[in-house]
């Protein structure tokens, strides 16, 4: 059994916890504008002294920075902003999200970004089914339907379950239409949507609606009734249904007792 002295372990946590509190402070300089995009950082030094840390220490965070999508490092010319929403990504999505409070537009922008995204995708599959619906099976879909009312009745309290089977439903439709890059990306995604509670918490509100949107979408796959004209009705029960969402998720992290708990935030 490896034995790890007390001393050496609680400097090696002190380290990497500090490291993780200064990213997460220049992190949030960054999102809230307090460092335009393009603008330089500090020099090490300077960070080192702000910080009270060790010039090796911001060496290490400014690299983390760098892998999550907030800075670019330029050869002799430090480190610099990029554009975290066009440049950004997953990881940069979840810091957005935790500083949600401080930042209530940004975030409940890149939510409404977030739910426009899926609601485009499932359009997409639904033109896909139309077009030729006795080429795709609906019976993987069915089977995660199924399982997303049995949770409903189960464990309503659940919101990760119920977030788990509201994703596997969604896998489910874009593996059954033939699209393993969509597959993929809500693989990504749904970092975000199990990791954030705030878009946890929305997106799982009032599981049965979801439940009869997808039970009313099988009927008209089974049918071959799906058109361009239900489909038009199916977008708007989207958009009606995405912006209740919306307006929830705002006035949660916009709550003072709302806690934006990422654990993935982590080296």
């Amino acid at each position: 059994m490896v034995r790890i002295k007390t001393q050496s372990y609680q400097k090696v946590m002190t380290n990497r916890t500090r490291v993780i509190d200064v990213a997460d402070e220049i992190a949030f300089r960054i999102v809230s504008g307090k460092y335009a995009v393009g603008e330089n950082l500090p020099g090490i030094r300077k960070l080192a002294t702000e910080f009270s840390i060790n010039p090796s220490t911001v060496q290490i965070v400014l690299a983390k920075l760098e892998s999550i999508g907030f800075v670019k490092s330029r050869p002799s010319a430090g480190f610099s902003v990029i554009d975290v929403e066009t440049d950004g990504g997953i990881a940069t999505w979840k810091y957005i999200f935790r500083f949600a409070q401080q930042i209530p537009d940004r975030a409940v922008r890149l939510y409404r970004d977030l739910l426009d995204f899926r609601s485009l995708i499932i359009v997409d599959a639904l033109k896909r089914i139309a077009k030729e619906p006795q080429r795709f099976s609906v019976a993987t879909v069915r089977r995660e339907v199924e399982r997303l009312e049995l949770v409903m009745k189960t464990s309503s309290d659940d919101c990760l379950e119920i977030a788990r089977a509201q994703i596997n439903t969604l896998r489910a439709l874009y593996i059954a239409t033939e699209q393993a890059v969509l597959t993929s990306v809500i693989n990504s995604i749904s970092e975000v949507y199990l990791e954030v509670p705030a878009v946890m918490q929305t997106m799982t509100d009032k599981p049965e609606v979801h439940v009869e949107m997808w039970k009313f979408l099988i009927l008209e796959w089974e049918q071959g009734t799906l058109s361009e004209e239900t489909i038009q009705v199916n977008i708007q029960l989207l958009k009606s249904f995405d912006d209740i969402l919306l307006k929830h998720f705002e006035q949660i992290v916009t709550s003072p007792g709302y806690k934006p708990d990422i654990y993935s935030l982590t080296l």
